[in-house]
């Protein structure tokens, strides 16, 4: 089973973590808060309460500051470590850094982009979210001891869910991210693929379900950097670091 969906890994995990914060959104709609404290530190783009942090990009004259950035570093790291990659590389490290500012930088755009299609995000949907954060951290004092720890505001918190919120928007309204969707024809074309090199492979009907997940995940993926590349030949991008 591994086998089979780790035969496109080294490809797939690439494009994914490249736009790693913008498709974590499909699952969880407040995912700035949430993340926080189920995953590790967040990734609010910037900081208003920190004038004296460094910018290390700029995105269309929005800054994005090293506080931020220094978040995206370390759930690009999580993120990596715990699909088994050694991070403690100087060429990982390198890579890494890299894309924790491509990740904000990709953030940037897809939230400009929905502001620019009118989309918009009711106050009380974001109400809704912080209070799932808060249950989710075990209830109130745990929720306030955990912004403590990260140097995080209630503001800051709810300007990444909102900006969560409207980013889900615009994959399901502009990308249609949600009606993608993969073929029998489609998973029976890439099981036999990789049965042509690995004959071990188990029954097509033990493995259909994990192929049509993975096929469905680079399905997005590649709706998502498109989108990306587009907005980036348009855009005004600075990278300071």
């Amino acid at each position: 089973m591994n086998d089979v969906v780790n035969e496109n890994s080294s490809r797939g995990n690439n494009k994914s973590l490249l736009i790693f914060f913008v498709l974590l959104v499909l699952a969880a709609a407040g995912i700035g808060a949430w993340f926080y404290f189920e995953k590790g530190p967040g990734s609010p783009m910037t900081n208003s309460e920190n004038t004296n942090n460094e910018v290390v990009a700029r995105v269309n004259g929005v800054e994005i500051d090293r506080e931020a950035y220094e978040r995206s570093l370390e759930q690009l790291r999580a993120a990596y470590t715990a699909q088994g990659v050694d991070v403690s590389t100087a060429t990982s490290s390198e890579l890494l850094k890299e894309q924790a500012v491509e990740a904000l930088v990709n953030r940037q755009l897809i939230v400009m982009a929905a502001e620019a299609k009118g989309l918009t995000v009711e106050a009380a949907a974001i109400d809704t979210e912080y209070q799932n954060a808060i249950q989710g951290a075990g209830g109130s004092e745990a929720f306030a001891a955990a912004l403590a720890a990260s140097n995080l505001s209630e503001e800051m918190v709810r300007a990444d869910i909102a900006n969560g919120l409207l980013i889900q928007q615009y994959l399901s309204t502009e990308l249609r991210i949600n009606e993608l969707t993969v073929t029998d024809a489609e998973v029976e074309s890439y099981y036999n693929t990789v049965k042509t090199t690995n004959p071990e492979v188990p029954p097509l009907a033990e493995v259909s379900a994990a192929i049509q997940s993975q096929l469905l995940t680079m399905k997005r993926d590649e709706a998502v950097n498109t989108a990306l590349q587009s907005l980036r030949a348009n855009a005004e991008i600075e990278v300071l670091i």
